[in-house]
Parts: structure tokens; C-alpha cells; sequence
């Protein structure tokens, strides 16, 4: 082979071999992401699995489903946060623009008494996060003041069930109902639509879990086990209720098996109610 051939031969080498780390590279960054998508397309149970599931059995749209079927049906009024996190970014953004263009131009363009110590004051309000100023952490964990925020803050996050008062109990599709707790016999009425909420710390199985003081208050339901996560000293639960998986955090743990029966205490004392179109809590 002569020597021409022979620098040929390796830069297609070099060129093929340059492509397949780009390829190797690219596959590495690309596979959290599809397993991202994998999993909104798995039920909980192969997403939770141990050792790990890597070929789906099963693909479904439920949770997208689930998820842009509207507040009323159970789901997430998606469209409606998009179209008011637009109008609030969008106002926001150009009335900072506005102030602070006029501010700094006076800042910068003017003398004036105290004229550092205004500035400064200015710059410390913009270290201080808005939220820190609505509450404490603990405040905003246990009295959220929509849906939304209970949805977000907390893990696991909160159970939330869509559901009708029916009697004076809340009422949900499957049929099941849990008595209303006495707090909100003054905020709803006859037939109102609302998300019941729980804390996976506020739903535990009997015996295995700390209600917040009023035993009258615990209400006891038999519900199907769907998947186990120990974690040592605790045990992540999750039960099938109302056609959904409610995680709930299992003090003292002992092995459960799937689909077993298991009797699961809700603490309707740290029970939260938000109204079913505004997303808004009722709390007295």
C-alpha cells in the first residue's frame, strides 16, 4: 500500500471513529431525556419497579390525558396557567423594564442626597425572594393557599381527588366517599365541586403511621396495594383509590405484597379542600 492509500485509509478510520464518539457522546446526553418520556408513557407500577423496567410492556396516554382533561374532570387546567403565566411575565417584565429604565437613569445621570443608601436599600429588597415574604416554609407547606402551590411543594407530593358534596360527604367517581370534616361544614355547600387533598404523611397504613391528635378524625378504607418503596426505616406505600395511585409514608414498616388488602387511615385533621373552579383553599 502506498503511502497516499495509506493516509487515506486512516483519516476514514480517524472520520469514523470521530463519528462514533459523537454518536456514543449524543446517546449518553439523549437517554435521561427519553427515559423522561418513557416514563409518562408507564404506569406507576413499572416506573417504580426495582431492579428497573428498561423495555416498557406497556405504553398509555392516560397521564396525558389525565393531565389536560381540564380542573372539572380531574386534571390540570394546563391552558389556563400557560395563558396567565404569559399575561403575568409579560406585565411584569415590561413594568420592570419601565421602572428600572427610569431608575437607573436617575441613579446614574443625577446627585442627590443619600443617594448610596437608597440605591443600597433597593438592592437588598432584590435579594429577599417574594415567597419568603407570603410565610414561613411551614406555613405554605401545611396552609397552601391554591391547588397549585399544594401540588408543587412537598415530596412526595400531595393526593389530590376531585370530588362532589353529596349529602354532607365528599363524594368521588368511583363511588368511594369520606366524611367531610367539620371545619368545612361552613365554606361548602350541596353539590359544590372540590379537590380533597392529603399529605402521603396524613395517609399511612393502620398501626403504621401518626395522626395529628384527634383519633375521632382518622377515617379507616380498605384499599388494594399497588407497589412498595422501602427506604429503611419508612416504606413508601402506594394504594389504588378512586382509579389512581395515593402514595401515603408508612412508619415501623413490614413487607406488603401487590395487590393485597390493606386497611389505609386518611387523618381528615390535616385534611385540605380547594375549590373545584377556582383552585383556591377553603380553610376557616
Amino acid at each position: 500500500m502506498d503511502t497516499n492509500a495509506s493516509h487515506r485509509l486512516r483519516r476514514r478510520l480517524l472520520k469514523v471513529a470521530h463519528l462514533a464518539g459523537l454518536f456514543l457522546a449524543m446517546l449518553v446526553i439523549c437517554l435521561p431525556g427519553l427515559w423522561i418520556v418513557l416514563s409518562s408513557l408507564r404506569p406507576t407500577v413499572e416506573i417504580m419497579a426495582k431492579p428497573p423496567v428498561w423495555i416498557p410492556e406497556t405504553l398509555s396516554l392516560d397521564a396525558y390525558r389525565a393531565m389536560f382533561s381540564g380542573a372539572g374532570q380531574g386534571g390540570v387546567p394546563v391552558w389556563d396557567y400557560f395563558r396567565n403565566s404569559l399575561i403575568v411575565s409579560v406585565t411584569s417584565t415590561v413594568i420592570a423594564l419601565a421602572i428600572g429604565l427610569s431608575g437607573g437613569y436617575a441613579f446614574a445621570r443625577y446627585r442627590f442626597k443619600a443617594k448610596s443608601a437608597i440605591f443600597l436599600g433597593f438592592m437588598l429588597t432584590r435579594a429577599v425572594p417574594g415567597i419568603a415574604l407570603l410565610g414561613t416554609p411551614e406555613d405554605v407547606f401545611r396552609r397552601p393557599a391554591t391547588k397549585f402551590v399544594a401540588g408543587f411543594i412537598g415530596s412526595p407530593p400531595m393526593n389530590m381527588e376531585e370530588a362532589v358534596l353529596t349529602d354532607g360527604k365528599l363524594a368521588f367517581a368511583s363511588g368511594a366517599t369520606l366524611p367531610l370534616p367539620p371545619r368545612f361544614r361552613s365554606l361548602v355547600r350541596e353539590g359544590q365541586k372540590v379537590t380533597f387533598g392529603l399529605r402521603p404523611d396524613d395517609v399511612y397504613p393502620s398501626g403504621h403511621g401518626l395522626h395529628a391528635g384527634d383519633a375521632d378524625a382518622v377515617h379507616e378504607i380498605e384499599l388494594p396495594v399497588t407497589i412498595t418503596e422501602p427506604l429503611g426505616n419508612e416504606t413508601l406505600v402506594f394504594t389504588q383509590f378512586n382509579g389512581r395511585d395515593w402514595v401515603s409514608r408508612m412508619l415501623n414498616p413490614r413487607p406488603l405484597r401487590p395487590g393485597e388488602a390493606v386497611p389505609m387511615s386518611f387523618d381528615l385533621a390535616r385534611a385540605h379542600l380547594f375549590d373545584g373552579e377556582t383552585g383556591r383553599a377553603l380553610a376557616s
